[in-house]
């Protein structure tokens, strides 16, 4: 029984994605990485955990009786994972790097396909698409 993390809704995502553009104007011009330092370590730390949760629901995914323990560990690592990635997104991008940056972890809110993608048809596809132009079409 694996879980998986909460979907961003369709106006959410436009909002944040209008944000975001607002912000990339301002971060077209050359600034230092620097500037995001504390956002580009929340988002890694943010990153980190979701890949921790999604190799451990994918190792048990498969499996009819999950022990409780992998359970536990799951929700905790989901709990984490939520709240990284909350504490890395209320901080603004100011460059490019920070907005990629946000741009991969709005990725792992989304319900993406085994393939990582989203149908135009989907919910969610718009932010998919700003994201996937944001970092240059690779996740």
């Amino acid at each position: 029984m694996s879980r998986t993390s909460p979907t961003l809704s369709r106006r959410t995502a436009l909002t944040g994605g209008l944000a975001l553009g607002t912000t990339a104007t301002a971060s077209c011009a050359p600034h230092v990485v620097a500037d995001d330092a504390d956002l580009l370590r929340r988002v890694d730390a943010a990153l980190s955990a979701h890949a921790a949760f999604t190799a451990l629901a994918k190792r048990w995914g498969d499996t009819v009786r999950i022990p409780g323990a992998v359970i536990a560990e799951e929700a905790r690592l989901l709990d984490l994972v939520n709240d990284l990635r909350l504490a890395a997104m209320e901080l603004p991008a100011r460059t490019t790097a920070g907005l990629q940056a946000k741009a991969r972890l709005v990725l792992t809110a989304l319900d993406l396909n085994a393939d990582g993608t989203i149908r135009p048809d989907q919910d969610d596809f718009e932010a998919w698409s700003l994201c996937r132009d944001l970092i240059g079409g690779a996740a």
